[in-house]
């Protein structure tokens, strides 16, 4: 197995914290100082047709992996919330100079005390107040950042493609988020469809088992902070609001944990949806055994017996799995051959799904994973911990980490200024309840912390339900307020 650059690891768990945020910043620095412009088929697919703005950026993160994402605005909507930021901004300055130092100062005690009442309330309204009170009077509303989940891409964020008419774009959270104002990203990570290059390693079979040999962590000491430093440069905002769907939704836990300083300065607010970051007892027939039972798999990864292939699609992911618990998946769970019943068998029953939602099917144009990606999720729940990769070394762990046992991440870390939205559904089979229950316990109560919990809903429904736009997109939206203010 290759080894990872040692330095970006023993770090964060050690003792130097302050070395570890100045290490993440010269690598941040490292990646990239504002971005590059880049075109790729994305915007024209995904976004210009619906009438938005879309731009591309570009950036190399330390360890060579090239990222492709996107900027989408409302241009009347972003022009319009920016004046109106910028006067409210202005409008206290006029005021003090004409008030008294006394007065004054019962004024910011008052705010203070609002503030502080903010912080334990449960509505969204008082969580856009907290998170705009912390921001600069001469810097734009904080911009947004939409960030997929395993097996997808930021494409997983829009509707249909290439069409004319999408009759259910208002539907889609970039879209309600853009016409409300606000300054949206969408992140591409590493080996997805429009993030597909390395600066070295390539998907030809002599280089191929490096181009795969990565897991979430290195999303969470690479990716992440390559593309947050390129969005506050590009945008002039000093934070950015993070939002996430599976996979998505839990770095933000996993970056605070090893960066909390770093999270503190960068970070505005955290909405997850569908959060994975604990995943214990598992109830899935499908991914149960796969996890418990089938130790092959991670002989296979750590003896290189697949001849480099470390790469799967979701096709590959879903049929290898049901045939190593044995089942026949096409006879037991899709008598019909929808890809909706096997979906319900290995996330929880699909209640929901809209019609005109973008065809779930088992083809290879559903993003590719890497092998040691879906074996470190095997790990987890396993070690039923939120933890680091696992080495399955003594000797080689404490090399990485100083302690024989990977380093667990700890989402209490997240400070306690960020305010934090949990969705999820309550027949989720991945994000289940006890799993997002143990979370939103880990968090803590000395934040602003709420948590919605939709009836009926699993892993998809979160995302593509025909009533997402009311259910779930619109408390995202009502969270960040005013054009993320």
């Amino acid at each position: 197995m290759a080894a990872r650059l040692q330095l970006s690891l023993p770090l964060p768990f050690g003792s130097l914290p302050f070395l570890s945020l100045l290490l993440l910043l010269v690598l941040s620095a490292a990646s990239a100082v504002n971005g590059v412009e880049y075109e790729s088929s994305f915007c024209d697919r995904y976004v210009r047709y619906l009438g938005l703005t879309c731009r591309e950026y570009q950036v190399t993160t330390v360890d060579g992996y090239v990222l492709n994402f996107q900027r989408i605005r409302n241009a009347t909507a972003y022009n319009a919330s920016t004046a109106a930021a910028t006067a409210s901004a202005a409008a206290p300055t006029t005021a003090n100079a004409t008030t008294s130092s006394s007065s004054s100062s019962s004024s910011s005690s008052s705010s203070s005390s609002s503030s502080s009442s903010s912080s334990s309330s449960s509505s969204s309204s008082s969580s856009s107040s907290s998170s705009s009170s912390s921001s600069s009077s001469s810097s734009p509303p904080y911009p947004v950042l939409l960030d997929h989940g395993l097996i997808l891409g930021g494409e997983l964020w829009f509707g249909l493609a290439n069409v004319t008419v999408d009759p259910i774009a208002y539907k889609r959270l970039p879209v309600i988020l853009a016409n409300r104002g606000m300054d949206v990203w969408v992140v591409n990570h590493r080996c997805t469809e429009f993030s597909p290059r390395h600066v070295t390693y390539s998907t030809t079979h002599t280089t191929q088992w490096q181009y795969w040999d990565w897991d979430f962590d290195q999303l969470v000491q690479f990716d992440l902070p390559a593309v947050l430093r390129v969005v506050t440069a590009v945008s002039g905002a000093p934070k950015v609001h993070l939002v996430g769907y599976n996979q998505g939704a839990m770095l933000p836990f996993a970056l605070a944990s090893t960066y909390p300083e770093y999270t503190r300065q960068t970070v505005a607010s955290v909405a997850a949806i569908a959060p994975i970051a604990y995943l214990v007892n598992i109830t899935s027939p499908v991914l149960d055994p796969w996890a418990n039972n089938w130790s092959p798999d991670i002989f296979f990864y750590q003896n290189r017996v697949l001849n480099g292939a470390y790469n799967l699609t979701a096709t590959e992911v879903l049929v290898s799995t049901l045939r190593r618990v044995g089942f026949n998946f096409y006879t037991v769970f899709t008598p019909s051959g929808n890809v909706q019943d096997i979906l319900s068998n290995v996330t929880g029953p699909i209640c929901c799904m809209d019609p005109y939602a973008p065809p779930l099917s088992l083809n290879p144009q559903w993003v590719a994973t890497s092998y040691r990606a879906l074996i470190h999720y095997q790990q987890e729940i396993r070690a039923r911990q939120f933890q680091l990769w696992d080495f399955l070394s003594a000797e080689v762990n404490i090399a990485n980490y100083g302690s024989s046992t990977p380093p667990l991440y700890y989402p209490s870390r997240l400070p306690t200024n960020i305010p934090v939205l949990l969705i999820s559904g309550s027949n989720d089979w991945f994000a289940d309840p006890p799993n997002v229950a143990r979370l939103k316990s880990q968090l803590g109560t000395s934040r602003w912390l709420e948590h919605v919990e939709v009836p009926m809903y699993s892993h998809f429904d979160l995302i593509y339900g025909e009533n997402v736009h009311v259910d779930v997109f619109a408390k995202v939206a009502n969270f960040l307020g005013p054009a993320g203010r």
